[in-house]
């Protein structure tokens, strides 16, 4: 059911309160995914919020430790943000709602194809680290310089996707160093980030992508990121102050 003015926003009985306290952040958020996927959502977006974990999983078909996710059309959120304070909120409620608008510009297939890395490393972009906010830019750049760390792969697997536990690494830490890679690439070339944004709204293949927009292939941009972290400070922490992966 409807339980706020927004028409955007649906909740369950019980789950009144989050919707409320989601409300607030979505002119912002759509704001943001927007500008930063280079168009308008395309479709109606449809947000349910939930009164129990346990209705959120079932429902969105992920675990129950999660605070949000996408999928079936709609963004879906756990009642475990109630928790969080606003800006953590806002940040999910960004990072799932990019989700939305590529699924909805390229299609579910389309989007389950991308490499996991790319999926999830540019909603964590957008939404300024939404879902990443447990590990901080310098553990992720000690990790990524010190072997603990994702591969940027040009092509995804619809069936077998490599995701964080194929790397070894947390969530966190995936969202981050993902995260990292893709605003890399958007700091190297603004003009091709663009059109490898609407290239893969479009339905067209990551690598193939990549490629056309930067004349280069992903290993290129791959190599260079990480050579360039290690001139970063963080990269020379103290062993002892070793971030966990």
């Amino acid at each position: 059911m409807q339980c706020t003015t927004d028409p955007r926003i649906w909740c369950e009985p019980g789950a009144e309160q989050g919707a409320r306290a989601i409300a607030p952040l979505m002119a912002a958020a759509v704001g943001v995914v927007e500008r930063a996927h280079y168009g308008s959502f395309p479709q109606p977006m449809r947000v349910q919020v939930y009164g129990s974990r346990e209705s959120f999983a079932r429902h969105s078909a992920v675990q129950p430790i999660a605070y949000g996710a996408t999928g079936f059309g709609a963004v879906h959120l756990s009642p475990r943000l109630l928790a969080d304070p606003p800006a953590v909120r806002a940040a999910i409620l960004t990072h799932e709602l990019s989700h939305l608008h590529l699924q909805q510009q390229a299609g579910v297939v389309a989007v389950a194809r991308l490499p996991n890395w790319f999926m999830e490393g540019l909603p964590t972009a957008v939404s300024n680290g939404g879902a990443a906010e447990r590990v901080s830019r310098e553990e992720a750049v000690f990790a990524l310089v010190h072997g603990r760390h994702f591969e940027a792969e040009a092509d995804g697997s619809l069936l077998f996707p490599r995701r964080a536990d194929e790397f070894k690494l947390s969530w966190p830490m995936y969202y981050r160093q993902s995260s990292m890679m893709v605003d890399y690439m958007k700091q190297r070339d603004g003009v091709a980030f663009e059109r490898l944004i609407r290239d893969v709204a479009a339905g067209k293949a990551f690598g193939v992508s990549v490629q056309a927009a930067y004349g280069q292939p992903l290993s290129v941009l791959w190599q260079e990121f990480r050579a360039g972290l290690g001139r970063d400070p963080a990269a020379a922490w103290p062993q002892k102050n070793a971030p966990r992966a």
